[in-house]
């Protein structure tokens, strides 16, 4: 495309050398994404990745990572619920980030209006969930969407994305001595929890 777009520019006009341009943007921010996730995997399927958890004030620190998402799409609602009493936990914040970058990604990809973030903590475990109203995983496919380069067709859409990020999800959480569980939200739409 990039390729196509170039030679199509050699002889286009200046409104359409414009609009190459952003489509030269677009895809090379395609293949970043796809080398970065491919790396990603790679650095957890090879093993050579260590989580460096620290304490880590969960609700303060979701609150400031959901402010860049707030804009991204202004017909979908994200809101953030502290089930109980929230505190710190111990978290590697890189790690961490990955997985909601993955997880949101596919919510703001799938939902018709909102998405909500939970986040539970009690003295055993801490769970963050993303829950959305889009059509969801059925259950039947659940198992293969955590699988390495799976990618699962939406309604009406072919398969988005590269099929990484729930392997990738899966990986950071296994690194947490967690999971990363899939379900059914009230919502309607896909309940992805980090446990």
């Amino acid at each position: 495309r990039i390729r196509f777009s170039l030679e199509m520019m050699e002889t286009a006009g200046e409104i359409e050398q414009a609009r190459h341009r952003n489509s030269i943007k677009d895809d090379v921010d395609e293949l970043n994404l796809l080398l970065e996730e491919m790396l990603a995997y790679a650095e957890l399927d090879q093993g050579n990745l260590i989580a460096k958890p620290e304490p880590l004030d969960l609700g303060k620190w979701l609150a400031d990572y959901l402010n860049s998402y707030k804009s991204c799409n202004p017909d979908i609602t994200i809101s953030l619920h502290r089930a109980g009493s929230t505190g710190s936990a111990m978290a590697d914040k890189r790690l961490l980030k990955r997985s909601l970058d993955n997880l949101l990604g596919n919510a703001m990809r799938y939902a018709r209006s909102s998405i909500e973030l939970v986040v539970e903590m009690d003295d055993s475990h801490c769970e963050i969930r993303v829950t959305d109203d889009g059509p969801g995983i059925p259950v039947s496919e659940r198992e293969a969407a955590i699988q390495a380069y799976s990618r699962l067709p939406s309604p009406g859409q072919s398969a988005p994305g590269f099929g990484l990020g729930l392997a990738i999800v899966q990986g950071a959480m296994r690194l947490h001595h967690g999971e990363l569980i899939i379900g059914s939200a009230e919502l309607g739409g896909a309940d992805m929890r980090l446990r």
